[in-house]
């Protein structure tokens, strides 16, 4: 009651503010600063800076990290649970939404750069698989192009990988989900080599594209986000449509891959080269 009080604003636009539903303007944030008494010349420029480009640019967040002292109240999670469709173009890994809790474990575990599991890893993991949790429950749509490298790269061994592609397996086959497998080698790759996520938003929210760099997370909005939903539509025409096929393809390649040299199968034999292996065997 006293922020709406000291503040010239409705206690409408001031729950949207806190919603992250809406942008504030330039002077409401500085406002909000002196009620709030942050007077630091510093922290003040970069919430400023922010909310101005906020009002005037197409891009409205950057994660910096621990550079910036706030966290962003839009978030990935925030758009998930609200898009009326998702489109994943996934180069080097599974897409977020589509990994089971082991390959998101492992994952995380690998990027932060740590040999046992910590709090924080701990709570990063549970935040994921939140959101993977708050999307089932919902009724959106997801496609997802996954390039053959990112099935390919291995994630913990091969009996984690092996229960990832039959979760994707399952996934396919759900009306919700669309999945296409990008072959390697594909020339499409050389002009989209860069993964990135598309939110087809309702009204009034315009569509979102989201891009990801050791630089941190940039939001787009449209126009800036038509460039990824053209991308996605001829990353999507240029995969596999047999995707199913493909996926089996790859699992029995990465299961061959994983067995110990000289292994023999039940008959005692050495196993048949799988098609990978063949190719590369002269007459």
């Amino acid at each position: 009651m006293q922020v709406a009080e000291r503040l010239p604003l409705d206690w409408s636009s001031l729950g949207r503010f806190e919603r992250g539903e809406i942008k504030p303007k330039y002077d409401d944030v500085a406002a909000l600063l002196d009620l709030y008494h942050v007077f630091d010349d510093r922290q003040r420029d970069v919430l400023l800076s922010l909310a101005l480009d906020a009002r005037h640019g197409s891009h409205w967040d950057v994660d910096f990290g621990d550079e910036l002292p706030y966290r962003p109240y839009v978030n990935l999670a925030w758009l998930e649970t609200r898009a009326t469709a998702i489109r994943y173009y996934a180069t080097t890994r599974i897409p977020d939404l589509l990994q089971t809790p082991e390959y998101t474990a492992r994952l995380i575990q690998t990027q932060m750069g740590i040999r046992h599991p910590t709090p924080e890893h701990r709570a990063a993991v549970a935040a994921l698989n939140a959101r993977k949790q708050a999307f089932r429950d919902g009724t959106n749509r997801l496609s997802a192009v996954i390039t053959e490298t990112a099935l390919r790269n291995q994630v913990g061994d091969s009996h984690l990988m092996d229960q990832q592609i039959n979760h994707l397996h399952k996934l396919a086959r759900h009306p919700r989900y669309t999945i296409n497998v990008l072959p390697d080698g594909h020339e499409i790759t050389a002009r989209y080599d860069t993964p990135f996520t598309v939110f087809d938003m309702p009204d009034p929210y315009p569509p979102v594209a989201v891009t990801h760099s050791l630089a941190g997370r940039l939001y787009l909005e449209h126009p800036r986000s038509l460039r990824f939903t053209v991308a996605h539509d001829h990353l999507k025409t240029a995969a596999q449509t047999h995707t199913s096929h493909q996926l089996h393809t790859i699992q029995q390649q990465t299961t061959a891959e994983a067995a110990p040299s000289g292994s023999r199968n039940a008959s005692g034999r050495e196993p048949a080269p799988t098609a990978r292996q063949s190719s590369s065997v002269k007459p």
